[in-house]
Order: structure tokens, then sequence, then C-alpha cells
């Protein structure tokens, strides 16, 4: 159960990690809405390929794209700081 849990977050988290490098519209207030509609829209896209809808994917995906978004924003202003000394 825990590898399950831990490769659905590991996921998240890389999405999340990438947003801060890709995007400009994704910020500190507006991650709540992208870590509910990504995985919901991806939830939703998996019963089209005849894969079952699972509420734990989509908890678990939010939270690791929010907290991968915190780390991968962390990153992104840290080389920006020790760019400029």
């Amino acid at each position: 159960m825990f590898d399950r849990l831990r490769s659905i977050m590991s996921a998240g988290t890389i999405l999340g990690f990438f947003l801060p490098f890709v995007t400009e519209r994704v910020d500190r207030r507006n991650i709540l809405v992208a870590a509910i509609v990504i995985p919901a829209a991806l939830e939703l896209l998996q019963t089209v390929f005849g894969r079952s809808f699972d509420v734990d994917d989509l908890i678990c995906n939010g939270v690791g794209i929010a907290a991968g978004f915190f780390v991968g924003l962390a990153v992104k202003r840290g080389g920006k700081k020790s760019r400029s000394r």
C-alpha cells in the first residue's frame, strides 16, 4: 500500500516541481487550484481509457503537486539569489 502511495505522490511531486520553471501563471495564490484541477483531469481521463476513478490518487497527486511546487519555487528563487552576488 505504501509503495503505491509513494509512487503516486512522487509523480505529482515531479509535476509540481517543474511548474515554477515552465509557467509564471501558477504562483502561491493559485497552486491550490492547480493541485485540484490537474489531478481531477487526470483521473477523469483515466475513466475514458477504462480505468477507475480513485479518490486516493486524487488526494495524493494534489498533495504531491503542491509540495513539489513549493520545493521547485524554493530552488528557482535560490538560484536567482546566488547569481546576483
